[in-house]
Order: C-alpha cells, then structure tokens, then sequence
C-alpha cells in the first residue's frame, strides 16, 4: 500500500495486489470547510471526508495511476458559482 498525501486535504491510497492496482483517494471535507470558515450541518465537521462511491481497479502501470490522478483532480475541480449545479 502507498499513500499520497497530494496536498493538506487530499490523500491518495493505492493498493498493490497481484494482477491489479486499486486507486481510491479522501478529501478532507470538514477540515477544508473550516479553513475557510464555513459550516456544514454536520456537528463535527473535522470528520467529515469526501470520498469515492468506487475505489478504480487499474493495470499494474505508471501511466494508469498517473491518468487516474489527473481524472480525480480535473473532477474535483468544482464552482461552486456555477449555474449549471
């Protein structure tokens, strides 16, 4: 197993098995909040962690977890502002 801690908030886990590779990663949600001095309506926001619904199977390959990575980061890239939500 290595773990990545890619910045404060963000930890990425990959796990090495045999034939595969599994990527799953957590967000510091609460923490991240709290930084900012916002709210949530849980009580305790500093475990509160955004996380996948599906850790991602992949190839025993560098460029597979490289892709996966860029994949999370572009999806957690969110505007809150955007009308489109």
């Amino acid at each position: 197993m290595w773990v990545l801690a890619f910045n404060r908030f963000l930890t990425f886990v990959l796990h090495d098995y045999d034939d595969a590779l599994v990527l799953t990663w957590a967000f510091a949600l609460g923490e991240y909040l709290e930084e900012r001095g916002w709210r949530s309506s849980v009580t305790d926001t500093s475990v509160v962690e955004l996380y996948p619904q599906h850790d991602v199977r992949l190839p025993a390959e560098i460029t597979a977890v490289e892709g996966e990575i860029t994949r999370v980061l572009g999806a957690l890239r969110l505007d809150l502002a955007d009308p489109a939500l």
